[in-house]
């Protein structure tokens, strides 16, 4: 990969973090958190790779070979945090909407059984309305 090329991928790594910092929604972050751990692997495995970017970097630099190190370990952690928080996401959206799908059925009943009541009262004033005035 050609540092042009890695320069480029920072940049829209750079443009997904900025929306995912920017977010409220969550199923939009949900969304966000997909397309970073679609981006990373190949990125990370494209720097990592025997000719790739850190390689090159060591070969001409043996001297950065520690900060290079220490990047390559934050890969697989970055990696698992991207999709960890993006399971946590997912599971707690399914788990808010089934809540709410639930909340919404006991209103629906409850509602209903309440309309029905009154409509019950109204029909027994009524019934005693017209009887009692014969």
């Amino acid at each position: 990969m050609s540092t042009k090329r890695i320069i480029e991928t920072h940049r829209e790594i750079r443009a997904v973090l900025d929306r995912l910092a920017r977010s409220c929604d969550l199923p939009e972050v949900c969304a966000i958190l997909g397309d970073l751990g679609s981006l990373l692997p190949p990125h990370f495995a494209d720097e990592e790779r025997s000719d790739g970017f850190f390689a090159r970097v060591v070969s001409e630099n043996p001297n950065l070979d520690s900060r290079v190190c220490s990047l390559q370990r934050q890969h697989t952690d970055i990696t698992a945090d991207v999709a960890s928080l993006e399971s946590d996401v997912r599971d707690y959206l399914e788990r808010a909407v089934a809540r709410f799908f639930a909340r919404r059925d006991a209103l629906v009943e409850l509602l209903r059984a309440h309309e029905d009541a009154e409509n019950s009262l109204v029909m027994d004033a009524f019934l005693t309305d017209l009887g009692g005035s014969e």
